[in-house]
């Protein structure tokens, strides 16, 4: 019944990427595609709860300021903290699988975030993963039972990819678990940031489980300015 009665298994957003009103690179050249490439992203995202859609600000019904829409997008990724005390060797516990973000910035919050000293989205993505990060000093004791046992994580098991600290972030974590150190609660890789709609428009983002994500170029397709 799972399958019928939640939303999560059905297509939700098709959107396209703003490129023309971006002032960063696209989203495909971000990924090493060139930029005439013609590409597709599928991702799950949550439909509902602790892993649905936040708004971070925009639009014009209520005045809205970059420096609280910035601090809006670090607490989203801040929130994934939940996962460090939550993970038990072998127990699939969803709650605590690793998140990916998939954040939606409308062209005028882009531009404002460039002047703002963010020239890529590398960097804001970037300054996001920092400000996440956890002082070591301010960890529970839960927190670090969980951080170490999921840093002994062995490969093949059923939530191995889920659960398991990516390679590239593992001496990341590393090096955090003593005095001074600052523990991330996610991968930079795992926080996607697009532009699409228009002037105005709202910017929002989607929290899910890091799995089911992945871009393709595109040949063969109907005839575009990126050609087929």
């Amino acid at each position: 019944m799972a399958l019928i009665g939640r939303p999560s298994p059905h297509t939700f957003y098709t959107f396209a990427e703003n490129i023309e009103e971006s002032p960063w690179e696209s989203f495909n050249s971000g990924l090493g595609y060139a930029e005439k490439d013609s590409c597709v992203t599928v991702s799950t995202a949550g439909g509902h709860g602790g892993m649905g859609m936040t708004i971070y600000g925009g639009g014009v019904v209520e005045p809205w300021d970059v420096k609280e829409v910035l601090q809006n997008l670090v607490q989203d990724v801040a929130r994934n903290r939940s996962i460090l005390a939550a993970y038990k060797l072998g127990v699939g516990n969803p709650f605590a699988h690793f998140k990916k973000h998939i954040m939606i910035i409308h062209p005028e919050m882009a531009i404002i975030f460039k002047r703002a000293g963010y020239p890529t989205k590398a960097a804001l993505r970037d300054y996001l993963w920092e400000a996440a990060r956890v002082p070591y000093e301010e960890l529970t004791a839960a927190e670090k039972q969980g951080i170490e046992a999921r840093m002994n994580t062995k490969p093949g098991g059923a939530f191995f990819v889920n659960d398991a600290i990516p390679e590239s972030q593992a001496p990341v974590f590393k090096a955090a678990l003593k005095k001074g150190g600052r523990v991330p609660v996610v991968n930079p890789d795992d926080i996607h940031i697009i532009v699409s709609g228009t002037i105005p428009g709202y910017s929002f983002g989607m929290t899910y489980l890091r799995t089911g994500h992945m871009t393709k170029k595109i040949t063969g397709a109907a005839l575009t300015k990126s050609g087929r």
